[in-house]
């Protein structure tokens, strides 16, 4: 009888165990694993300088992405619009004078989380390197960037352009259905020219 007894509470023990094991490693906790959450998370890495934007997943965390945050516009400064969609990167303007320039951004979606990353340039948007579907980040002259944010939502950031050429781009990068999805290399990226 004592036998069989610890034989089912070492049983009901082991399962207990096992349960709480499945739930510690569901993938959000381990280092250098990227998780993608219903497709929203991506391994974009954070940008250099001071973005008005959500501060969305952008890591392996596999957080969801945040709605977009809208800084008020500083005076003096030109507002460009920019609508994020899927596969499209569109601005109000193709070219604007150097100096301060209020980017506000709108993910129009209508699905994924979207990022603005600018990068200055003088290669075509389609000619930029990709490692994995991505620009690296730390190859290029990354400006600025605005975290990934939620469609249905909007960003803003303010810098400071000199003349010269640049890239606008989504560089998120995720696994949809089992396939490498590359928002930039299916075309979320324009020219954008500073006068």
């Amino acid at each position: 009888m004592r036998f069989s007894k610890g034989i089912k509470l070492l049983t009901v023990g082991i399962i207990g165990l096992s349960a709480l094991f499945l739930v510690a490693c569901d993938g959000e906790d381990r280092p250098d694993v990227d998780v993608v959450d219903d497709g929203s998370a991506s391994s974009s890495a954070s940008g250099s300088g001071s973005a008005s934007g959500a501060s969305g997943s952008g890591s392996a965390s596999g957080e969801p992405a945040s709605e977009g945050v809208i800084e008020p516009k500083p005076e003096g400064a030109t507002q460009v619009d920019v609508t994020l969609q899927e596969w499209a990167v569109v601005t109000s303007t193709p070219s604007v004078a150097a100096g301060e320039l209020y980017f506000l951004v709108t993910n129009s979606g209508p699905d994924d989380p979207h990022e603005f990353v600018i990068i200055r340039s003088d290669e075509a948007p389609d000619a930029l390197p990709t490692v994995e579907g991505k620009v690296p980040e730390d190859e290029i002259d990354l400006v600025d960037e605005i975290e990934p944010f939620t469609p249905g939502s909007a960003a803003s950031i303010t810098v400071n352009l000199e003349a010269g050429n640049y890239v606008l781009i989504c560089n998120i990068a995720e696994i949809e259905d089992g396939e490498l999805e590359s928002h930039y290399e299916l075309g979320m990226r324009t020219a954008f020219i500073v006068e």
